[in-house]
């Protein structure tokens, strides 16, 4: 191993980060040989050596090339893009001379890690491929991925890479080369499926790394295919969206909803499904509010992949109403801090709501159909909320001795009448 000193980074590129297709490596073999990818929720990175940019503005799954570096000169800062503040700072990747690196930034926003990857790994014969596995997705947690044939159910499959935690490079696998279809899930479920694409190449003799980072929504990810030695990456974006049915009709009326076929309510409320997953795009909807087709009043809405959407159904089969909410399942960057929002479907309200945990404001000034910004609670093995309106004498609803947990995110439902409000403390993520 080299002894790291404050000595700057050498480089024999050029000053642009953007990637040309070509292979690892360079000319001089007294360099190690280094590439910079952005597998982070932030939206751009710079990498910084000593005040001088070696790759700037690097997106997610944005290709870079690989730059000849001093094994000597690694003391280094990341950045978000046109900001002076560093997220990672002084940190020393250990490098050997004329070997492949790459620099891997993972993370949420708020909470920036980085991860070297060595590629160094002896290839696999001709009909075989090494995969591994870097889970970067922290909202999402710990994972099951799963690579197989496109028709196979996942409840007879066995994971490629079974409980990837947050942060942890997993060891090589071998499999078979070829087109194959890779799915991940929530670690000990074949149901909660978190990422779905099929026509994935894995060519015969390579290595590479999978790295998963969390989606748009927090908990769905995306995934981003580095080959060894090779500049050129595949990138394996979620495709779908997640939707679940949120209902809370006046008198605890029984709300029935589908989503592109698949029923995902059928139940008095105030009640909310599981989430499921529908291709990104408008998905046809059918609604009831007891036996009364409700469809007409659900909105046309366009969901956007790796995003997760709450459809809420309100009011009553005699004037039913309806919306779309985007969920936000990112979690708090402190493990001991949960976020929670406030949704009002409060029929004829008339007005807004508002939401307290103890003395604290959480929210304020919520429109009927709507749902507020979320706000960060500490965990409490015994708290309360208190949701209140400045027409409504009192609390509207008044919640105690709740169990809220650092590390998730959940939602507050009011609905129903103002004469006869209904609600609940949901878990969402």
């Amino acid at each position: 191993m080299q002894q790291i000193n404050r000595r700057r980074w050498l480089t024999l590129a050029l000053s642009s980060p953007v990637a040309f297709a070509g292979c690892g490596g360079g000319t001089d073999t007294s360099k190690a040989h280094v590439r910079f990818i952005n597998a982070s929720s932030y939206d751009a990175l710079t990498l910084t050596v000593d005040d001088e940019r070696l790759f700037s503005g690097i997106a997610w799954g944005d290709e870079t090339s690989y730059r000849d570096v001093d094994p000597d000169d690694c003391r280094s800062t990341i950045s978000r893009t046109g900001s002076a503040t560093a997220l990672v700072s002084s940190f020393t990747p250990s490098l050997s001379e004329d070997d492949d690196y790459t620099l891997l930034a993972w993370g949420p926003v708020g909470a920036l890690g980085w991860q070297l990857l060595h590629e160094n790994t002896s290839e696999p014969k001709s009909d075989k491929t090494k995969v591994r596995v870097f889970n970067g997705a922290t909202d999402a947690g710990v994972l099951d991925v799963y690579v197989t044939a496109e028709d196979d159910e996942l409840a007879d499959s066995v994971a490629m890479q079974s409980s990837a935690a947050v942060g942890t490079l997993a060891e090589f696998v071998t499999i078979d080369a070829g087109t194959w279809r890779v799915r991940v899930t929530a670690a000990g479920s074949k149901t909660d499926v978190r990422l779905d694409v099929s026509g994935v190449v894995f060519p015969g003799g390579k290595v590479f790394t999978l790295a998963l980072a969390a989606a748009a929504g927090g908990a769905l990810v995306n995934g981003v295919l580095l080959r060894e030695h090779k500049t050129t990456l595949t990138r394996i974006d979620a495709t779908q969206a997640r939707v679940r049915v949120a209902g809370a009709a006046a008198g605890s009326a029984t709300v029935t909803a589908t989503v592109e076929g698949r029923e995902l309510v059928s139940a008095g409320s105030p009640v909310v499904s599981g989430y499921a997953l529908v291709a990104a795009g408008v998905p046809a909807v059918t609604a009831r509010i007891g036996s009364t087709d409700v469809s007409a009043a659900v909105p046309t809405a366009t969901l956007a992949a790796g995003r997760d959407y709450t459809l809420l159904i309100y009011g009553s089969a005699a004037s039913p109403a309806s919306a779309w909410l985007v969920d936000d399942n990112t979690l708090s960057t402190g493990s001991s801090k949960a976020r929670i929002r406030l949704v009002n479907a409060v029929a004829g309200l008339g007005s807004t709501l508002s939401l307290k945990s103890g003395s604290s404001q959480l929210a304020s000034g919520v429109e009927v159909g709507a749902g507020s910004a979320y706000a960060e609670v500490s965990a409490t093995a015994s708290g309360s909320l208190t949701v209140t309106s400045p027409v409504v004498d009192g609390p509207v609803l008044a919640l105690t001795d709740l169990i809220l947990e650092g590390g998730k995110v959940y939602t507050v439902l009011v609905g129903g009448t103002p004469a006869a409000p209904i609600g609940d403390l949901v878990e969402d993520h």
